[in-house]
């Protein structure tokens, strides 16, 4: 593959240069974010800024690889919100994501607060989808950030 953009999420890979032996890469299956801001130490070259999960947990929506950690994200970034899950489903080749959200005070819900949360998920994912609000005991398998439930018949 090739190298993300600093400030993109990517996979961790491992070459090894040498001279006297092939070329050697070694896929590491953890993601990391690309960082080309100088460190405090004073170093210049690029850096990993903190790994993000593993390759293995990574859903593909709408073309856009999104992370567990970017739902967790969405969680901090929203003061009401308690925890969030997405939901992907497939209509006719097409992918959607619903965003069942937590609030800590039920009472939050509002069109207004959806709003904040779909453009704050946007932020973070580059994507769209729809928010229902949904009581803590709502929560489809409370282990798993993002729940894939398309059928690829």
């Amino acid at each position: 593959g090739d190298p993300v953009p600093p400030g993109s999420v990517g996979e961790v890979v491992v070459t090894l240069p040498n001279r006297t032996y092939p070329l050697v890469r070694f896929a590491t299956g953890d993601l990391s974010i690309l960082s080309d801001d100088p460190c405090p130490c004073g170093r210049t070259s690029a850096r990993l800024l903190k790994l993000v999960g593993r390759v293995d947990q990574v859903t593909k929506i709408k073309g856009m690889f999104v992370h567990p950690e970017q739902v967790t994200q969405l969680a901090s970034k929203v003061a009401e919100v308690s925890s969030a899950q997405f939901v992907v489903t497939r209509t006719d080749h097409d992918d959607h994501m619903e965003m069942r959200i937590v609030l800590k005070d039920p009472a939050a819900a509002s069109d207004a607060l959806a709003d904040r949360i779909v453009e704050a998920a946007r932020g973070i994912t580059r994507l769209r989808g729809e928010v229902r609000f949904i009581a803590a005991n709502e929560v489809e398998e409370p282990e798993k950030k993002i729940i894939d439930k398309r059928k690829w018949d």
